[in-house]
Protein backbone atom coordinates (compact mmCIF):
# COMPACT_ATOMS: atom_id res chain seq x y z
CA UNK A 1 0.00 0.00 0.00
CA UNK A 2 1.32 3.47 -1.30
CA UNK A 3 0.74 6.77 0.96
CA UNK A 4 -1.93 8.85 0.33
CA UNK A 5 -1.23 12.65 0.05
CA UNK A 6 -2.76 14.57 0.74
CA UNK A 7 -2.79 13.04 4.52
CA UNK A 8 -5.13 14.16 7.11
CA UNK A 9 -3.87 16.04 10.06
CA UNK A 10 -6.16 14.14 12.47
CA UNK A 11 -8.95 11.35 12.32
CA UNK A 12 -11.41 10.79 14.81
CA UNK A 13 -12.19 6.87 14.91
CA UNK A 14 -14.88 6.55 17.59
CA UNK A 15 -16.09 5.36 19.76
CA UNK A 16 -19.57 5.92 19.07
CA UNK A 17 -21.59 7.98 20.97
CA UNK A 18 -19.16 9.37 22.92
CA UNK A 19 -19.23 13.28 21.82
CA UNK A 20 -17.80 12.72 18.43
CA UNK A 21 -21.06 14.19 16.54
CA UNK A 22 -20.18 17.73 19.02
CA UNK A 23 -17.03 17.19 18.33
CA UNK A 24 -17.27 17.22 14.59
CA UNK A 25 -19.29 20.37 14.75
CA UNK A 26 -16.58 22.23 16.75
CA UNK A 27 -13.67 21.00 14.62
CA UNK A 28 -16.11 21.81 11.57
CA UNK A 29 -16.31 25.68 12.62
CA UNK A 30 -12.52 26.29 12.83
CA UNK A 31 -11.57 28.64 10.17
CA UNK A 32 -8.23 26.50 9.47
CA UNK A 33 -10.13 22.77 9.81
CA UNK A 34 -11.88 20.99 6.77
CA UNK A 35 -13.81 18.00 7.34
CA UNK A 36 -15.82 16.39 5.20
CA UNK A 37 -20.07 17.44 4.92
CA UNK A 38 -21.08 14.52 6.05
CA UNK A 39 -19.55 13.62 9.46
CA UNK A 40 -19.85 9.73 8.97
CA UNK A 41 -18.87 9.16 5.42
CA UNK A 42 -16.55 5.73 5.27
CA UNK A 43 -13.68 5.86 3.01
CA UNK A 44 -11.07 4.18 4.71
CA UNK A 45 -12.92 0.36 5.02
CA UNK A 46 -11.32 -0.34 1.75
CA UNK A 47 -8.56 -2.49 1.13
CA UNK A 48 -7.85 -0.83 -2.42
CA UNK A 49 -8.31 2.90 -1.99
CA UNK A 50 -5.56 4.12 -4.75
CA UNK A 51 -3.56 7.87 -4.23
CA UNK A 52 -5.73 8.92 -7.32
CA UNK A 53 -9.13 7.71 -5.69
CA UNK A 54 -8.07 9.55 -2.68
CA UNK A 55 -7.15 13.00 -4.53
CA UNK A 56 -10.40 12.91 -5.97
CA UNK A 57 -12.37 12.21 -3.21
CA UNK A 58 -10.60 15.22 -1.28
CA UNK A 59 -11.59 17.15 -4.32
CA UNK A 60 -15.14 16.52 -4.03
CA UNK A 61 -15.60 16.24 -0.68
CA UNK A 62 -12.89 18.38 1.41
CA UNK A 63 -13.79 22.07 1.37
CA UNK A 64 -10.96 23.86 -0.68
CA UNK A 65 -8.46 26.18 0.68
CA UNK A 66 -8.23 24.80 4.10
CA UNK A 67 -4.83 23.66 5.55
CA UNK A 68 -5.74 21.39 7.99
CA UNK A 69 -7.80 18.41 6.84
CA UNK A 70 -9.50 15.92 9.09
CA UNK A 71 -12.50 13.57 9.68
CA UNK A 72 -14.57 12.16 12.03
CA UNK A 73 -15.83 8.90 11.71
CA UNK A 74 -16.70 6.33 14.65
CA UNK A 75 -17.39 3.17 12.83
CA UNK A 76 -13.97 2.69 12.07
CA UNK A 77 -13.31 1.52 16.08
CA UNK A 78 -14.16 -1.45 15.78
CA UNK A 79 -12.32 -1.77 11.85
CA UNK A 80 -10.17 -4.96 11.89
CA UNK A 81 -7.63 -4.36 9.46
CA UNK A 82 -8.00 -0.41 9.32
CA UNK A 83 -4.79 0.00 11.77
CA UNK A 84 -2.72 -1.71 9.69
CA UNK A 85 -3.81 0.32 6.50
CA UNK A 86 -3.50 3.57 8.17
CA UNK A 87 -0.09 2.54 9.16
CA UNK A 88 0.52 2.31 5.52
CA UNK A 89 -1.53 4.89 4.49
CA UNK A 90 -1.05 7.89 6.72
CA UNK A 91 1.40 6.89 9.45
CA UNK A 92 1.65 10.51 10.78
CA UNK A 93 -1.89 11.24 11.32
CA UNK A 94 -2.96 12.17 14.89
CA UNK A 95 -5.93 9.78 16.34
CA UNK A 96 -8.71 10.74 18.18
CA UNK A 97 -10.55 8.40 20.73
CA UNK A 98 -13.76 9.27 22.91
CA UNK A 99 -14.30 7.01 25.89
CA UNK A 100 -16.80 6.58 28.09
CA UNK A 101 -19.24 4.13 30.52
CA UNK A 102 -19.08 0.88 28.35
CA UNK A 103 -22.46 -0.01 29.37
CA UNK A 104 -24.03 3.95 28.94
CA UNK A 105 -22.09 4.00 25.81
CA UNK A 106 -24.07 0.61 24.56
CA UNK A 107 -27.30 1.88 25.49
CA UNK A 108 -27.04 5.16 23.81
CA UNK A 109 -25.81 3.65 20.90
CA UNK A 110 -29.32 0.74 21.02
CA UNK A 111 -31.76 3.66 21.92
CA UNK A 112 -30.29 5.96 19.04
CA UNK A 113 -31.40 2.77 16.70
CA UNK A 114 -34.41 1.99 18.15
CA UNK A 115 -35.68 5.62 18.09
CA UNK A 116 -34.65 5.81 13.81
CA UNK A 117 -36.94 2.36 13.44
CA UNK A 118 -33.45 0.69 12.59
CA UNK A 119 -34.08 -2.01 15.13
CA UNK A 120 -36.95 -3.99 16.38
CA UNK A 121 -35.38 -6.37 18.72
CA UNK A 122 -36.03 -5.76 22.42
CA UNK A 123 -33.58 -4.76 24.67
CA UNK A 124 -32.88 -8.09 26.60
CA UNK A 125 -33.08 -10.30 23.26
CA UNK A 126 -30.62 -7.46 21.66
CA UNK A 127 -27.87 -7.75 24.55
CA UNK A 128 -28.14 -11.83 23.94
CA UNK A 129 -26.93 -11.49 20.21
CA UNK A 130 -24.89 -8.70 21.30
CA UNK A 131 -22.94 -10.80 24.02
CA UNK A 132 -23.18 -14.19 22.03
CA UNK A 133 -19.64 -15.64 21.95
CA UNK A 134 -19.59 -17.06 18.09
CA UNK A 135 -21.08 -13.41 17.17
CA UNK A 136 -18.39 -11.67 19.14
CA UNK A 137 -15.44 -13.45 17.56
CA UNK A 138 -17.37 -12.82 14.03
CA UNK A 139 -17.26 -9.03 14.62
CA UNK A 140 -13.24 -9.31 15.90
CA UNK A 141 -12.62 -10.86 12.41
CA UNK A 142 -14.59 -8.96 10.01
CA UNK A 143 -15.55 -5.35 8.59
CA UNK A 144 -18.72 -4.08 9.94
CA UNK A 145 -18.86 -1.87 6.97
CA UNK A 146 -18.25 -3.92 4.15
CA UNK A 147 -20.96 -6.21 4.53
CA UNK A 148 -24.51 -6.90 6.44
CA UNK A 149 -23.74 -7.52 9.84
CA UNK A 150 -25.56 -8.04 12.62
CA UNK A 151 -24.85 -4.58 14.58
CA UNK A 152 -25.24 -6.04 18.16
CA UNK A 153 -21.80 -7.95 18.75
CA UNK A 154 -19.82 -4.42 17.08
CA UNK A 155 -21.55 -2.58 19.49
CA UNK A 156 -20.47 -4.45 22.32
CA UNK A 157 -16.90 -4.75 21.28
CA UNK A 158 -17.05 -0.98 20.52
CA UNK A 159 -16.71 -0.69 24.66
CA UNK A 160 -14.09 -3.18 24.76
CA UNK A 161 -11.12 0.05 24.89
CA UNK A 162 -8.64 -2.18 26.27
CA UNK A 163 -8.66 -4.76 23.60
CA UNK A 164 -9.25 -2.64 20.77
CA UNK A 165 -6.93 -0.34 21.60
CA UNK A 166 -4.12 -2.82 22.20
CA UNK A 167 -5.04 -3.52 18.46
CA UNK A 168 -4.60 -0.16 16.94
CA UNK A 169 -1.75 0.68 19.36
CA UNK A 170 0.18 -2.69 17.55
CA UNK A 171 0.53 -0.27 14.37
CA UNK A 172 -0.06 3.47 15.76
CA UNK A 173 1.95 4.14 18.82
CA UNK A 174 -0.01 5.70 22.16
CA UNK A 175 2.10 8.68 21.63
CA UNK A 176 -0.18 9.84 18.34
CA UNK A 177 -3.41 9.42 20.16
CA UNK A 178 -5.96 11.80 22.25
CA UNK A 179 -8.32 9.96 24.21
CA UNK A 180 -11.18 12.13 25.33
CA UNK A 181 -13.70 10.71 28.10
CA UNK A 182 -16.77 11.58 27.58
CA UNK A 183 -17.81 12.13 31.54
CA UNK A 184 -15.07 14.99 32.08
CA UNK A 185 -15.32 16.78 28.67
CA UNK A 186 -18.56 17.45 28.76
CA UNK A 187 -18.94 18.44 32.00
CA UNK A 188 -15.44 21.09 31.44
CA UNK A 189 -15.30 20.87 27.99
CA UNK A 190 -12.71 24.19 27.87
CA UNK A 191 -9.60 22.88 28.95
CA UNK A 192 -9.78 19.65 27.06
CA UNK A 193 -10.77 21.17 23.90
CA UNK A 194 -7.91 23.54 24.42
CA UNK A 195 -5.79 20.73 24.56
CA UNK A 196 -6.74 19.16 21.76
CA UNK A 197 -6.28 22.50 19.21
CA UNK A 198 -2.97 22.51 20.31
CA UNK A 199 -2.26 18.79 19.21
CA UNK A 200 -3.74 19.24 16.06
CA UNK A 201 -1.76 22.57 15.64
CA UNK A 202 -4.54 25.37 15.29
CA UNK A 203 -5.01 28.43 17.93
CA UNK A 204 -7.67 28.02 20.21
CA UNK A 205 -10.86 29.64 18.85
CA UNK A 206 -13.85 30.97 20.76
CA UNK A 207 -15.23 28.58 23.28
CA UNK A 208 -18.08 30.27 24.65
CA UNK A 209 -20.85 29.04 22.89
CA UNK A 210 -20.61 25.06 22.55
CA UNK A 211 -22.62 23.18 20.61
CA UNK A 212 -24.92 20.30 21.77
CA UNK A 213 -25.18 18.28 19.14
CA UNK A 214 -26.90 14.81 18.74
CA UNK A 215 -28.18 14.74 22.79
CA UNK A 216 -31.86 15.19 22.53
CA UNK A 217 -34.33 13.48 19.91
CA UNK A 218 -35.95 15.59 16.98
CA UNK A 219 -39.36 16.87 17.44
CA UNK A 220 -41.94 18.98 15.05
CA UNK A 221 -40.98 19.50 11.21
CA UNK A 222 -37.76 18.16 11.63
CA UNK A 223 -38.34 15.10 12.38
CA UNK A 224 -41.26 14.80 9.63
CA UNK A 225 -38.83 16.03 6.98
CA UNK A 226 -35.94 13.55 7.81
CA UNK A 227 -38.58 10.95 7.98
CA UNK A 228 -40.05 11.60 4.44
CA UNK A 229 -36.53 12.32 3.09
CA UNK A 230 -35.10 8.91 4.45
CA UNK A 231 -37.81 7.19 3.21
CA UNK A 232 -37.24 8.45 -0.33
CA UNK A 233 -33.33 7.84 0.23
CA UNK A 234 -34.07 4.27 0.67
CA UNK A 235 -35.72 3.69 -1.99
CA UNK A 236 -32.80 4.64 -4.44
CA UNK A 237 -29.88 6.50 -3.22
CA UNK A 238 -29.23 9.55 -4.82
CA UNK A 239 -25.31 8.47 -4.17
CA UNK A 240 -25.59 5.46 -6.96
CA UNK A 241 -26.44 8.19 -10.17
CA UNK A 242 -25.21 11.33 -9.04
CA UNK A 243 -22.06 12.97 -9.85
CA UNK A 244 -19.54 12.77 -7.46
CA UNK A 245 -19.97 16.42 -6.51
CA UNK A 246 -23.15 16.66 -6.44
CA UNK A 247 -22.99 13.12 -4.39
CA UNK A 248 -20.81 14.80 -2.05
CA UNK A 249 -23.24 17.85 -1.58
CA UNK A 250 -25.96 15.60 -0.55
CA UNK A 251 -24.37 13.39 1.67
CA UNK A 252 -24.46 16.55 4.37
CA UNK A 253 -28.22 16.40 3.35
CA UNK A 254 -28.35 12.45 4.15
CA UNK A 255 -26.17 13.52 7.39
CA UNK A 256 -29.12 16.00 8.09
CA UNK A 257 -31.82 13.77 7.45
CA UNK A 258 -30.14 10.42 9.56
CA UNK A 259 -29.65 13.36 12.71
CA UNK A 260 -32.90 14.52 12.93
CA UNK A 261 -34.77 10.83 12.01
CA UNK A 262 -37.30 9.67 14.56
CA UNK A 263 -40.02 7.33 14.45
CA UNK A 264 -40.37 5.97 17.67
CA UNK A 265 -40.10 6.73 21.13
CA UNK A 266 -37.74 5.36 23.73
CA UNK A 267 -37.01 1.66 23.63
CA UNK A 268 -38.43 -0.65 27.16
CA UNK A 269 -36.08 -0.50 30.26
CA UNK A 270 -33.68 -3.32 30.37
CA UNK A 271 -33.65 -6.00 32.65
CA UNK A 272 -31.82 -5.76 36.11
CA UNK A 273 -30.49 -9.07 34.97
CA UNK A 274 -29.47 -7.97 31.63
CA UNK A 275 -27.55 -4.58 32.85
CA UNK A 276 -25.70 -6.95 35.31
CA UNK A 277 -24.52 -8.68 32.45
CA UNK A 278 -23.32 -5.95 30.45
CA UNK A 279 -21.56 -4.80 33.23
CA UNK A 280 -20.07 -8.20 34.19
CA UNK A 281 -18.93 -8.57 30.32
CA UNK A 282 -16.96 -4.90 30.26
CA UNK A 283 -15.64 -5.23 33.87
CA UNK A 284 -12.11 -7.54 33.32
CA UNK A 285 -11.69 -4.61 29.91
CA UNK A 286 -12.00 -1.66 32.27
CA UNK A 287 -9.44 -3.19 35.25
CA UNK A 288 -7.00 -3.83 32.31
CA UNK A 289 -7.89 0.03 30.89
CA UNK A 290 -7.18 1.10 34.19
CA UNK A 291 -3.90 -0.38 34.89
CA UNK A 292 -2.87 0.51 30.63
CA UNK A 293 -3.38 3.99 31.17
CA UNK A 294 -2.50 4.29 34.47
CA UNK A 295 -5.72 6.13 35.96
CA UNK A 296 -9.03 5.98 37.23
CA UNK A 297 -11.71 5.69 34.96
CA UNK A 298 -13.94 8.60 35.31
CA UNK A 299 -17.11 6.82 35.48
CA UNK A 300 -16.21 5.08 38.56
CA UNK A 301 -16.74 7.83 40.25
CA UNK A 302 -20.14 8.62 39.71
CA UNK A 303 -23.44 6.95 39.87
CA UNK A 304 -23.70 3.89 37.82
CA UNK A 305 -25.79 3.66 34.75
CA UNK A 306 -29.74 2.75 35.35
CA UNK A 307 -32.20 2.17 32.30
Amino acid sequence: MTRLLPPLTFLCVGAPRTGTTTLHALLSRHPRIGLPRGKELPIFHKPDLSPDQWKSLVRAYWPAGKPILGKCTPQYWTEPHLPQRLKAWMPDTLLILGLRDPVERFWSEYRMYWRRGWEDRLPDDFVNDALDPGKLQEARQHSRLLGERDRAPYMALAGCYTELLERWWAWIPPEQWVLLFYEEWTRDPIPTLRSLWERIGVETPDLNHLPRENVSPPRGIAAHLARLGYAIHRRRDPREWLPRRWAARYESLLYWMVRHLRVRSDPPAPSRETLARLRAFYAPDEARLRDLLGRPLPWENRPRFHA
